[in-house]
């Protein structure tokens, strides 16, 4: 193989590993500057999945599930105006999926779900936040 040929294709092969680590790792945002030797990571809000959307309160266990940066640590809140809010801690698996099941009781009403991640000393914005309605069944 002509060697510039081998060159070119190591270069590639080296920017793909790198882009793809990059996003694998969720990287929002990176910054440098030629005056500063360092760079700063910004990790992605994680992502919450909701279904149903309704939360029968007095009958079943909160279920919420999404998606984060591997062994991340989600912390999920809850919050409806006027309530304390309500704050749940998962670690996300080796594929960066978690999942709070808990019982609790939630006042009847909408409440807001966002979460966020921490990874070593990162943490993460909050991610948009999605709406569950809490109910009582009759």
């Amino acid at each position: 193989m002509n060697k510039n040929l081998r060159n070119i294709l190591f270069v590639i092969v080296a920017l793909a590993v790198v882009g793809g680590l990059g996003y694998y790792a969720g990287v929002k945002e990176i910054k440098s500057s030629p005056s500063d030797t360092t760079v700063g990571v910004k990790i992605s809000e994680p992502s919450i999945s909701i279904s149903p959307d309704y939360f029968y309160t007095s009958q079943e266990m909160l279920y919420l599930e999404g998606r984060a940066n591997p062994s991340a640590i989600v912390i999920v809140e809850l919050q409806k105006t006027g309530d304390t809010p309500v704050q749940f801690s998962v670690r996300a698996d080796s594929v960066g999926e978690w999942v709070v099941a808990e019982k609790t009781n939630l006042s009847i009403g909408d409440w807001q779900v966002k979460a966020r991640q921490q990874v070593g000393a990162d943490v993460s914005d909050w991610s948009n936040p999605r709406v569950i309605h809490s109910v009582v069944k009759r």
